[in-house]
């Protein structure tokens, strides 16, 4: 058969083999590019499905009346498993059974072999044949597949932490999750038997029938809250979210149990609200205070100035507020109380300081600032809270004391004698009291 073209299909496929490999590979591989296969990978079973083919034609040119009956294809069975394996569908492999066929046809034109009409419907059948074996695994996977996706939804619905629900426009529920039935405390058949309605509370039951009415012209819900009614009488806040299948009656629903959130929420309001008022009565007091009062945060920046700062000063929030206190110290002592105030911060210690502070005329005053830190009930840092004296008074009260202890020192140095001086009245002092026996005086006589 060396050099010879091949007289029939049967022959064909024995001598042109590997033509006929190579032919449906150039062909079917940018078909599976996407999945990145090996040419050994795309050849799989196709040698040993070629081997079947021939064996039936063989067949068949012994007996051309008879179109072999379908029968089980090991090679194309587990080709199909292959494919199935490395991501290929049943589009794909459908799309390559087809080439190899287009393949065997390609080679007989090629051969130029006229093949009887009969011997390319046994052909043709033993692919379609080959391809229904193929597909065989597909079709257990999907159904496989289906199962235990719905296992899955199944366990996902029961055991997740949130409330699912499936509710019926009519205002009954249809089905409930075990979670749904745990927070609320009512059994499945109670839920079923009553209208969900009447376990809103009363002040939810408008909102709640809007969104159910925007339910049904299926705009999906979002975000909304309201209370449910619990089997031992209490309410539970709940967040939904839901979407509707209208032509079905449904509302696919799903919520969560917020009513701790909403405990602590109205707990931390109502804290706000006490610290609001605190902090009013705060500031009220501060502000008819007598010395100048300031607050200021773990980092520092000042978030409160009473007043008295702003009527000293001339300052105003915008201006003040923050580190712009900084800018109503005299240039000359920014530098130390800058240094100062940051230290005591990063410390946490109480601090005192003088400096000129500048009033709103224009003109430099000395004041004495001192400040204390703040913390919670925790320990934690919260600032500090400090004050703002006007001691010039003291200040000049102290210039004026120096510089007259300084006059005071200087005439007491002016008006002292000399050495000179106090030797000569001491020299006269001893004199007068040696001779003091011989004076008239001293003798009695008058």
């Amino acid at each position: 058969m060396q050099g010879r073209s091949p007289a029939s299909l049967s022959e064909l496929l024995d001598t042109d083999r590997d033509a006929l490999l190579e032919d449906w590979v150039a062909r079917v591989s940018p078909l599976f590019a996407p999945l990145r296969m090996s040419r050994e990978q795309l050849i799989d079973a196709l040698p040993a499905l070629l081997d079947e083919l021939h064996a039936v034609l063989v067949e068949a040119e012994e007996d051309p009346d008879r179109l072999p009956p379908p029968h089980p294809s090991e090679s194309a069975v587990a080709h199909g498993r292959q494919r199935l394996r490395l991501g290929a569908d049943v589009p794909l492999l459908t799309r390559e059974y087809a080439l190899l066929r287009d393949c065997v046809l390609a080679r007989a034109e090629h051969a130029d072999l006229d093949v009887p009409l009969a011997q390319w419907r046994v052909l043709c059948a033993c692919l379609d044949n080959a391809l229904a074996q193929a597909a065989i695994p597909f079709a257990f996977d999907s159904a496989e597949r289906r199962h235990a996706e719905a296992e899955e939804r199944e366990h996902f619905f029961q055991l997740s932490p949130d409330m699912f629900c499936i509710a019926g426009l009519d205002g009954y529920f249809k089905r409930v999750n075990t979670y749904f039935i745990h927070v609320l405390g009512w059994s499945e058949a109670e839920l079923y038997q009553h209208p969900y309605t009447e376990l809103l509370h009363p002040d939810d039951l408008a909102s709640t029938r809007e969104e159910l009415r925007k339910l049904s012209q299926g705009l999906p819900t979002l975000r909304f809250q309201n209370r449910l009614r619990t089997r031992d009488g209490r309410y539970r806040w709940l967040a939904w979210a839901a979407r509707p299948v209208p032509e079905l009656g449904l509302i696919y629903a799903a919520a969560r149990d917020i009513t701790e959130q909403k405990t602590v929420a109205q707990e931390r309001e109502r804290l706000l609200e006490a610290v609001r008022d605190s902090e009013a009565r705060f500031r009220n007091m501060a502000d008819h205070a007598p010395v100048m009062l300031w607050v200021t945060d773990a980092r520092g920046s000042t978030t409160y100035m009473n007043r008295g700062w702003y009527a000293f000063t001339g300052q105003t929030e915008v201006t003040g507020l923050g580190f712009g206190w900084l800018d109503a110290v005299h240039p000359d002592d920014l530098g130390r109380t800058q240094r100062t105030f940051e230290s005591a911060n990063a410390t946490r210690q109480p601090f005192r300081m003088d400096y000129r502070l500048r009033g709103a005329d224009g003109h430099y005053r000395w004041a004495v600032d001192t400040g204390s830190p703040r913390f919670d009930a925790e320990g934690h840092f919260l600032g500090y809270i400090g004050s703002v004296i006007d001691i010039s008074d003291r200040k000049q009260a102290e210039v004026e004391r120096e510089a007259l202890l300084v006059r005071e020192s200087a005439g007491s140095a002016r008006w002292r004698p000399s050495s000179a001086t106090r030797a000569r009245r001491a020299s006269s002092s001893r004199t007068c009291s040696t001779s003091a026996a011989s004076c008239p005086a001293s003798s009695g006589w008058t």
